[in-house]
């Protein structure tokens, strides 16, 4: 899908073609253009009035910020100070604000982007029946790293779906290598006014494994529902899929789990 942003990528083709095999596609991602796309020209962008309500922890946001850093702010008014919740996508905690790679988002109505994210949440959600998205907020950080030294950088989106009602957030992880600065590892977290909710390995060395894992079996994609009072995670069977290595193996069994199979 991201065929008009190959241009863009030429000048990081090193960084780009370093990407673990398994970690989700490049050209997988939602459409992505520097020349078409807001950017986040500072550490923040704006706030920014959603194309309409966006459910979080049973509030209604309106507005919504991107940070370079790699988190979302959703709040309730434009100067996003009341209300306010976090969606911590990959946030590495900086001294400096020299910054490479760039920060783009969108809001999208297209009917194959919508036609898309619903596939994703029905196949993750077997319980959300025949939802369709009314608008999506498309957020993507490209080749994020501390300067041009470097030869490590973070490549990721975070999807905001919703009816109106239901709100999932998907997040997509090309490469999560640069996951650490002075001691602090990133953070992949939910934050709403009456939860905190880590992705795994949030805050640890693990953290990094988030573009080769997965909770819905597809390396670096990973599914949540964030609409009510706890955060859902998706999930498919892995064991009925034959996803599992561990069902193969003589007199084996598999027991599928969140996220995981044992």
């Amino acid at each position: 899908m991201a065929g008009w942003c190959i241009q863009l990528m030429i000048a990081s083709f090193v960084l780009l073609c370093a990407r673990p095999a398994d970690a989700y596609k490049l050209d997988q991602f939602y459409l992505f253009n520097a020349t078409k796309d807001q950017q986040v020209a500072g550490s923040v962008s704006s706030s920014v009035e959603l194309n309409g309500k966006f459910q979080f922890n049973l509030a209604s946001k309106s507005y919504i910020s991107v940070d370079r850093h790699g988190s979302l702010a959703i709040g309730t008014n434009d100067s996003l100070s009341v209300n306010v919740s976090k969606i911590y996508a990959y946030v590495v905690t900086l001294d400096t604000t020299e910054y490479n790679g760039r920060v783009l988002y969108r809001q999208s109505t297209s009917p194959s982007e919508l036609a898309s994210a619903a596939a994703t949440i029905q196949s993750a959600f077997t319980s959300s029946g025949n939802f369709t998205p009314s608008f999506l907020f498309i957020s993507t950080w490209l080749n994020i790293g501390v300067n041009s030294s470097q030869n490590v950088s973070n490549t990721f989106q975070c999807i905001l779906a919703t009816d109106g009602t239901a709100s999932y957030v998907l997040l997509l992880y090309n490469s999560t290598a640069f996951s650490s600065s002075n001691g602090s590892f990133a953070l992949s977290r939910f934050v709403g006014d009456s939860i905190s909710y880590d992705l795994p390995g949030s805050g640890t060395a693990a953290v990094s494994s988030l573009s080769s894992t997965s909770n819905v079996a597809i390396p670096g994609l990973w599914v949540y529902r964030v609409d009510g009072s706890t955060i859902l995670s998706g999930d498919v069977d892995e064991c009925s899929t034959g996803i599992s290595s561990c069902a193969l193996a003589p007199n084996g069994t598999c027991t599928n789990t969140i996220g995981s199979y044992s």
